[in-house]
């Protein structure tokens, strides 16, 4: 009957409401996994010390942040179809999806362009602790000039070695944005939000470059006046040394061995 027909047509929407709406929550479910997995990347990237590592957090979160855009895009097309303008719709969201996932590559390389910046360099610590040491008042007689001018050069060859590493570190993340910005150029245009938000980070990595390389240049001076300061210790240190056993006047001149062997005789 006809009454029958439509008592049928109106149970199997109700089933079919049902099966979308679990399909929907299961999507919706994968999604928000996904969402987990990606944040937990985010959050491991904080321990990231090397330019490969952090490529491939951001290879592993392209990945993950492709299948939840996936299942985003079908959850929201599964609960809207029928709509007039499901397409325009579905457009936006795929947009906003990777407008998203741009602001994450950009916050892992800010956050690594931050650490290599801040880098704490470890036996640069050790010999600003030992070099502190020898100048602590606690500490009085128990340094000689020349130990503190060989822990005072220790501390500048340090600083030169951190800077170099800043520096080499700085260079593989230069490279690595430049590809960044050459594929974002292909596939979104030279003009996207993107790519124009990858270039303002590979602008100032080329800033802290320059920056870094003046800081290289610097140490490397201050390395060689370390160079030139710790002789002068060592031969200061000699000759009072000299002087204090009777080999070498006051003048800075050795004393002859017929000179001292008399001295000692009339002694």
């Amino acid at each position: 009957t006809a009454d029958g027909t439509k008592k049928g047509q109106e149970v199997l929407k109700e089933v079919s409401k049902i099966s979308t709406g679990q399909a929907v929550r299961l999507l919706d479910a994968q999604a928000k996994a996904m969402e987990s997995e990606i944040n937990a990347l985010m959050s491991a990237s904080s321990k990231v010390e090397n330019p490969q590592a952090l490529e491939s957090i951001i290879d592993q979160v392209r990945t993950k942040w492709q299948a939840l855009t996936e299942k985003e895009l079908t959850s929201f097309a599964t609960a809207n179809a029928g709509a007039e303008d499901l397409d325009e719709r579905l457009a936006s969201l795929k947009e906003e999806l990777q407008n998203g996932l741009s602001e994450k590559i950009l916050t892992l390389l800010e956050r690594y362009q931050a650490s290599i910046e801040n880098l704490e360099f470890q036996p640069l610590l050790d010999a600003q602790n030992k070099l502190a040491a020898s100048q602590n008042p606690l500490n009085a007689g128990k340094f000689t000039a020349t130990q503190v001018a060989g822990l005072q050069r220790d501390v500048v060859v340090q600083e030169q070695a951190a800077a170099v590493e800043r520096l080499n570190q700085l260079k593989q993340l230069s490279v690595y944005i430049d590809q960044q910005v050459a594929a974002a150029e292909q596939q979104y245009g030279a003009n996207s939000q993107i790519t124009l938000a990858l270039k303002e980070r590979q602008y100032s990595v080329e800033k802290s470059l320059g920056e870094i390389r003046g800081t290289v240049t610097a140490n490397t001076d201050a390395a060689a006046r370390a160079e030139v300061t710790l002789a002068d210790a060592v031969r200061n240190a000699n000759t009072a040394w000299m002087q204090r056993n009777g080999l070498m006047d006051e003048n800075g001149d050795l004393v002859s061995s017929a000179v001292r062997f008399g001295e000692a005789w009339g002694q």
